[in-house]
């Protein structure tokens, strides 16, 4: 998980507090938050994160199974207006606040949503904002999608090569577009970037995979271009 560090820091404080607690005898699950609230960009873990949670509790010792069961907003409010439309959305969402522990979206829909139910906010008084990732951040996701094939950067072994080249920059660029979407949009790269290793036969069993950095830059530009279009 690149980049949230400080979210992982939190998860571990709240295993920290859960097991200190019990060693002295104290019930920790008064003291430990069972509603979130996951918020910002898209493609920056919040929806992973989120399935995490039941791990995490589970081994906590909180839940009595680690399975998590994903909701929509559709499955929350109803599928098709009449059934259980906008008109009943405060009757739906208070039905669901016992049962629901993180609600994970865009900043501005989990605003909006707060606002649904009064008393929403008080039962998840807990924010998590996911930030954006940084151009550093992208470079290394991007350096690991690779990893995963074998598949080398020409020229630049490693990633602390890449931060102040251009390749930086265009991803700096990238993430001003209105269509920007973080991890997915460098996994798209990665994938665009197999595609001309294998299209231009260098995926041989016999050959080393590799990328040159006037490949990355390509595709970035290639992706910059199809963001802006978006964003006309």
């Amino acid at each position: 998980m690149i980049g949230m560090d400080p979210i992982i820091s939190l998860f571990r404080s709240y295993q920290k507090l859960s097991s200190g607690m019990r060693l002295q005898g104290i019930d920790p699950r008064p003291y430990n938050p069972f509603a979130f609230v996951f918020k910002g960009p898209p493609g920056t873990g919040k929806t992973t994160t989120a399935r995490i949670c039941g791990d995490i509790f589970y081994e906590m010792g909180f839940l009595s199974t680690s399975e998590v069961i994903d909701c929509s907003a559709t499955n929350l409010i109803g599928e098709y207006v009449g059934q259980t439309g906008p008109n009943f959305a405060h009757e739906a969402v208070g039905e669901l606040v016992d049962s629901l522990i993180v609600l994970a979206g865009y900043s501005d829909d989990m605003d909006r949503l707060l606002h649904i139910n009064t008393g929403l906010r008080s039962r998840f008084p807990t924010d998590i904002v996911f930030p954006s990732m940084s151009p550093a951040h992208c470079l290394e996701y991007l350096e690991v999608q690779l990893g995963k094939l074998q598949i080398r950067v020409d020229g630049s072994p490693t990633i602390s090569e890449w931060k102040d080249s251009t390749v930086r920059d265009l991803f700096a660029r990238l993430q001003k577009t209105r269509s920007w979407a973080n991890a997915r949009d460098v996994e798209t790269l990665a994938r665009n970037l197999v595609f001309k290793v294998y299209k231009s036969q260098r995926g041989t069993s016999d050959s080393d995979l590799s990328v040159s950095m006037d490949d990355i830059m390509n595709c970035l530009d290639d992706m910059l271009d199809q963001h802006d279009q978006s964003s006309e």
